[in-house]
This record gives C-alpha cells, structure tokens and sequence, in this order.
C-alpha cells in the first residue's frame, strides 16, 4: 500500500511540475538565436533576359550572402549580420533594424534606417524553424511572393 501511496505521490508531482512549464510565444521563439536561411523561392518565377524561369532564388545568391543571419532581439532590433564570409570587406559586419510583431504574431514589420520597411509573414515558427512569406519588388514591375525558410 505504501509503494502505491507513492507512485501516486510521485505521478502527481511530475503532473504539477509539467503543467507549470510555459510555453513559448512565437516572440520567445523569434529571438531565441540566429536564423540561417536555408531557402528562398519566388512565385511568379523570375524570368531572366535569356528566357529562363528562376524559382529558386537562393540559388542565384553568393555564397557569401548564403550564409548571413537575421538576429532579432526581445528590445526591438534585427541585426542583418554577414556571418562568417563577408561578400565586400570594406561593409560592416552587420546592420541594425527595428522590428515589431502584429497582435497576433503573424506579420513581422522591420523597418530599416532611412525609412524603408518591409513585411514578413509568418507562416511557420516553433523552436527550430522559421518560414515568411514577403512581396518582393525587383524593379520590373512584377511583384513577387517570396518564401523564406530559416532555420537556427
């Protein structure tokens, strides 16, 4: 009797102990660490001089700009950093935006020194992942879905 008096006991410990746990908000998530981006497709695709249909705009990328990392912090800057290959030495190392969430955590707005400002969506973003969706405009007058994936 005494050993189920215990298992009880101790069942209804760890049953209080796991109900206190908190869970993340997609803020706890967003500034956890940096994001890699790991894709980037378009939608329509691009369409280059030549005729070819690009849809896969990461690929077009350096690699030194492939492996730079968006930091976005719980007071409100996003630092775009250059990550271990800088594409030109002379630029900084990183840059810092503001950054602030909608109501419901679904439309990241960063607004970049001198004015200019953009809007992700969220479509996905837990502990590891991160996927937004933006409006790219690339001067042709067609404007583009794009669809990142990060990843920490």
């Amino acid at each position: 009797m005494q050993k189920v008096k215990l298992l009880f006991l101790l069942l209804a410990m760890v049953a209080v102990v796991s109900s206190c746990k908190k869970d993340k908000s997609k803020t706890d998530h967003l500034t956890d660490g940096p994001w890699k981006i790991l894709s980037m497709t378009l939608d329509p695709p691009l369409t280059t001089e030549t005729g070819v249909q690009i849809t896969d705009f990461l690929a077009q990328l350096n690699d030194c700009t492939k492996d730079d990392l968006v930091i976005f912090n719980s007071n409100g800057n996003v630092s775009f950093d250059e990550g271990p290959t800088k594409c030109d030495s002379a630029d900084p190392q990183s840059y810092i935006a503001d950054w602030t969430f909608n109501s419901d955590e679904t439309i990241i707005s960063i607004t970049f020194p001198g004015g200019d400002a953009e809007s992700w969506t969220v479509t996905e973003l837990n502990e590891d992942n991160l996927t937004t969706t933006s409006i790219l405009d690339l001067g042709d007058g067609i404007n583009y879905t794009a669809t990142a994936r990060y990843n920490h």
